[in-house]
């Protein structure tokens, strides 16, 4: 009881702090940015980070999916249903749809850190969980958990996940695969990989075999709903993302992709651009699809025997293929599953030179990368919130 109720504590400090910075950031954007064009119209949703791609899950949340047949007409069906389920959900009960969003993310977020801070605590301890989450509720990206976005849906689940796996509870790995699988399409092979785990690392049972099945019904629902209503998703939404977000998605060169002649080439652009590359958003999320790279290498190196390996190595290299081939690297939020790991990593780093040097020298560099880490959180979170960086 002691430890849940510490937890609990932690849960509650991280969410505040977060919750603040957010709140900063916004108030100083206000003051000193000027606003850009993806800040809201007289006709648009005014709400603080209320911007770009939450247009689509509140389209969603209250019309439902739509298409014309036309790649080019940035339709919403591109977006799984998880989050705006859960808002058409609340509104029954009579809260507007944007306000139910809002708040959905902050109960989701809360249990989301409780769950996760329970988790790493139990693998590490308190104080190392702390440390690992608080630079997750803070890095640039962190927007993403108090915008109108679909993060806090798939942090959820993946910290029921995690939960499940640390304190052996299949069902609610089972749960946290569904759901995952139902936030984000881009989180499907999350759910693929604990489907396997259930069939073939653990043993042959009906149990597990049900489980493995409810794990993977949530990304198969919403792929069998667009199916029946638009037709096959398999050649629908890769037309809709290279019809309606180009830049984003251009032709893959598999030479490129598969040699990481991409990632060469982007770390030669960035460092053409010399000083200027420090506030580059490209830059930002080139740093973070190295460090997810090289988070997802040490994962398997120190943590092979661990499902959470697996789970995080099988999304980052979806990432990696989807995304490698324009400098854009979109997005710092849809690596935002990849900080766990990439914050293991750095904690991990702190306790080795806190052996190998000095404890000093070790908060020394820790704090110092915290703060980096918080300034980029703020200033990007600014810049967000008055419509700029639509590609962040």
């Amino acid at each position: 009881m002691t430890q849940i109720r510490f937890c609990l504590i932690a849960a509650l400090v991280l969410f505040l702090i977060s919750l603040a910075a957010s709140r900063v950031a916004v108030s100083f954007g206000a003051s000193h940015i000027n606003r850009g064009p993806g800040y809201p119209g007289d006709n648009d949703v005014a709400s603080d980070l209320f911007r770009f791609d939450s247009t689509y899950f509140y389209s969603i949340a209250t019309v439902g999916y739509e298409y014309n047949g036309q790649p080019d007409s940035t339709p919403n069906i591109v977006f799984a249903p998880g989050f705006p389920l859960l808002v058409r959900a609340v509104t029954i009960l009579g809260v507007d749809p944007v306000e139910a969003g809002f708040l959905i993310n902050k109960i989701l977020l809360f249990f989301a850190l409780f769950f996760l801070v329970s988790a790493l605590a139990e693998f590490y301890n308190l104080k190392k969980a702390f440390v690992i989450l608080l630079a997750l509720v803070t890095c640039a990206g962190s927007y993403s958990l108090h915008a109108y976005y679909s993060e806090c849906t798939m942090l959820f689940f993946l910290s029921l996940i995690l939960y499940g796996h640390v304190f052996k509870k299949d069902w609610v790995i089972a749960l946290g695969g569904f759901g995952i699988g139902l936030s984000r399409i881009a989180a499907a092979p999350i759910s693929l990989v604990l489907a396997l785990w259930f069939l073939f690392y653990r043993e042959r049972s009906l149990r597990n075999l049900i489980f493995a099945a409810f794990s993977v019904m949530g990304f198969l629902s919403y792929l069998l709903f667009i199916w029946i209503q638009f037709g096959n998703p398999f050649e629908i939404l890769p037309e809709v993302q290279r019809g309606s977000w180009t830049i984003f998605h251009p032709q893959t060169d598999w030479v490129q992709l598969l040699t990481g002649r991409y990632i060469f080439q982007y770390w030669s652009e960035a460092l053409d651009r010399g000083v200027a590359t420090v506030l580059s958003i490209r830059t930002v999320n080139l740093v973070w699809t190295s460090l997810a790279g090289f988070s997802a290498v040490y994962m398997l190196w120190v943590y092979r025997r661990h499902l959470w390996t697996y789970l995080f190595g099988a999304y980052f290299l979806l990432l990696y293929v989807t995304n490698s081939g324009t400098s854009f690297l979109i997005s710092a939020n849809r690596f935002f599953l990849l900080m766990i790991p990439i914050f293991i990593m750095f904690a991990n780093f702190h306790s080795w030179l806190s052996r190998r040097a000095s404890r000093a020298l070790a908060i020394a560099v820790s704090s110092l990368l915290l703060v980096i880490n918080l300034a980029y959180g703020l200033y990007l979170t600014a810049y967000f919130n008055q419509g700029i960086f639509y590609y962040f």
